[in-house]
């Protein structure tokens, strides 16, 4: 789990500070302008794996035949969609009135081929547990990269400071996982026919993640397309910065839960209690930090990047609200996969894309905030119906499981949130004492948690334990 969370810390903390440093150096609408050729870039890479990668974690039988004809397979596809990224760079440039993207898209679609290279490694480093050198292949590409990016952008290279970055992320995880990985593909052990039973739940598997590109990318394509790139640079920045932190953690849970949770799937018992646990430490990520963000994000992170982002106070909390969600959202789609329930995941994700794609179209008359503040409430009611998935998947009642992070919800709304309030209250007369109430409450908030429920308490800290030895190992 340490290097679960190394792999996540590592990697999106360094992307975070390089963010931050390259939106003070660039508009907007540059990031727009990327977030537009990536967000079809996402669609394409969906066909450049099949959901194999998936089929070969959770398989028990796959072995080293199934890992060689999995690689040739990916490096096929890796091949036709960066033939196909380029040809459809024109007419998406078109389709989104923004010729910029025309370039952009060309260069970044060689990174497909790039990537299916070492597609086939990532999977055979996560089903062997070997989270060590996936956290270092994250930190290392994430920061020469933004290295890279960083210095290109001063030098005025603008938009494709940003695109460099992209291709010398994905070139320099490729690398390492060559150099470092005992398995390497044998071309004489390509048999077509050991994928036929993998494709059951292959098939599956592409069959979510296609549906959950829609659910996790459409409102970049809505909002590029009807709102234009400067929207969008706004939006893909501000939710990115926001996101990080649950995605990080969330992330580096659910990357070592799938693995794990694939081994044990039979022991019901043992899937329960992860579950829980799982649950207990999103309450205590979630409930406090989207409380904090939602009152001071607006005053904090708009100051931090420049004059040219003060546009960004205002999507905010609407963001803050989906972070908090997305905390609970994020652990029961591994929890499906890990237990081969690929139907139950499919169904979960055609629901949700089409309530999130609906919620957007409602909102985007109200422009980009109408868009976030009705995906809010998207992200709301789709917090409910996991937690009832949940409930149905291990055989539990409602009140047991609500009872594993009903007191941390209780303390939060009694500790941080108020304290939240009344610092940004305090702001504008008393910005030494606005700043010290919210650490002074977050600790008030954990010793209460320590008194009223030290079993969730116990959770909280052994992952915090893993979370600063990460850090730790990280920095060195």
């Amino acid at each position: 789990m340490k290097w679960t969370l190394v792999q996540r810390i590592g990697g999106d903390a360094s992307s975070a500070l390089v963010l931050i440093i390259l939106a003070r150096l660039l508009p907007p609408s540059e990031f727009g302008v990327v977030a537009i050729a990536a967000t079809w870039i996402a669609f394409l890479a969906l066909f450049g794996e099949l959901g194999f990668g998936a089929a070969l974690v959770q398989s028990v039988e796959a072995g080293p035949d199934e890992f060689t004809s999995v690689f040739a397979l990916n490096v096929v596809l890796g091949a036709i969609l960066t033939s196909v990224g380029v040809a459809l760079s024109w007419p998406v440039a078109a389709l989104m009135h923004t010729p910029q993207v025309q370039p952009v898209m060309a260069t970044i679609s060689a990174s497909f081929i790039i990537r299916a290279i070492s597609l086939t490694h990532n999977a055979v480093a996560q089903k062997h547990l070997e989270f060590r050198r996936l956290a270092i292949r994250d930190t290392l590409a994430s920061v020469l990269s933004g290295l890279v990016g960083i210095g290109l952008a001063l030098s005025g290279a603008g938009v494709w400071s940003l695109v460099t970055q992209s291709v010398m992320a994905s070139t320099l995880s490729t690398l390492w996982m060559w150099t470092s990985a005992d398995w390497q593909p044998k071309f004489r052990r390509v048999q077509w026919g050991r994928l036929r039973t993998l494709v059951p739940y292959s098939s599956r598997m592409f069959c979510y993640t296609f549906v959950k590109y829609f659910a996790m990318q459409g409102d970049r394509l809505v909002i590029g397309h009807l709102l234009g790139a400067a929207a969008l640079g706004l939006y893909t920045t501000s939710t990115t910065l926001i996101l990080y932190p649950f995605r990080s953690i969330m992330s580096a849970v659910g990357t070592y839960l799938f693995p794990k949770l694939a081994a044990v799937q039979c022991d019901s018992s043992l899937t329960t209690e992860y579950m829980i646990r799982t649950y207990r430490f999103a309450s205590v990520l979630g409930f406090p930090l989207a409380g904090i963000l939602f009152f001071l994000g607006p005053h904090l992170l708009p100051p931090l990047l420049g004059p040219r982002w003060l546009a960004m106070a205002p999507l905010i909390p609407g963001i803050a609200i989906m972070a908090g969600c997305y905390a609970f959202i994020s652990p029961i789609g591994e929890f499906m996969k890990a237990l081969n329930r690929p139907q139950w995941l499919l169904n979960w994700s055609l629901g949700f894309a089409g309530l999130t794609l609906a919620s957007m179209l409602i909102g985007v008359r109200y422009g980009v905030v109408g868009v976030i503040n009705r995906l809010a409430i998207a992200y709301l009611i789709g917090a409910v119906v996991s937690f009832c998935i949940a409930l149905r998947l291990l055989g539990l009642n409602s009140v047991y499981l609500a009872r594993q992070f009903g007191r941390a919800l209780l303390l939060c709304t009694l500790t941080v949130l108020p304290a939240c309030w009344l610092s940004v209250c305090l702001i504008a007369t008393n910005k030494v004492l606005s700043v010290l109430i919210v650490p002074i409450s977050l600790t008030a908030f954990i010793v209460s948690l320590r008194a009223w429920d030290g079993t969730t308490y116990e959770t909280i800290r052994t992952f915090g334990a893993m979370v600063v030895r990460g850090c730790r190992v990280t920095c060195r």
